[in-house]
């Protein structure tokens, strides 16, 4: 299995018919908004470091292909995403099967509908791979700038 590329983006279409994949509104700083964070919340989650769920709407899409695009894959393979903080806590991880049997190409998309503010800062959007009884292996790492209106990076 081969890791072809992790991208986040505002949202994606997929075309019936050919099922060609649009991403749209690539995503590398996200601007919270002022409006859904509770002043006070964010004082205490930089106090203590506690994550506040804040309403967004992103996308992150991951696509991955067979090591020879004609042999099928012989294992399962599990995909991950996880959301790292700036204080290098793993938070909102998502967990999917693949199948590279059936398909020599699999793009898969994580909606996300909440983001785990802690502090401004520089947030990963972790991809990891699992085949077999094997460990997680770290494929991509995306980095993304977090910051509220209110609060200054």
């Amino acid at each position: 299995m081969r890791h072809r590329f992790s991208v986040l983006c505002k949202t994606t279409i997929v075309e019936e018919q050919s099922r060609s994949l649009s991403i749209i509104g690539i995503v590398d700083r996200l601007v919270l908004d002022s409006s859904m964070v509770n002043e006070k919340a964010v004082e205490q989650s930089v106090k203590k470091h506690q994550v506040i769920m804040i309403p967004i709407s992103v996308a992150l899409v991951v696509c991955a292909e067979r090591t020879k695009l004609e042999q099928p894959e012989q294992e399962k393979i599990l995909l991950r995403s996880v959301i790292s903080t700036p204080g290098g806590h793993s938070s909102q991880s998502q967990e999917i099967e693949i199948d590279l049997r059936q398909n020599s190409t699999v793009r898969n998309i994580f909606e996300l509908d909440e983001f785990p503010f802690t502090v401004n800062g520089v947030y990963l959007f972790n991809v990891y791979y699992k085949k077999g009884s094997q460990e997680w292996e770290l494929e991509d790492s995306l980095p993304v700038i977090v910051s509220s209106e209110d609060l200054v990076l």
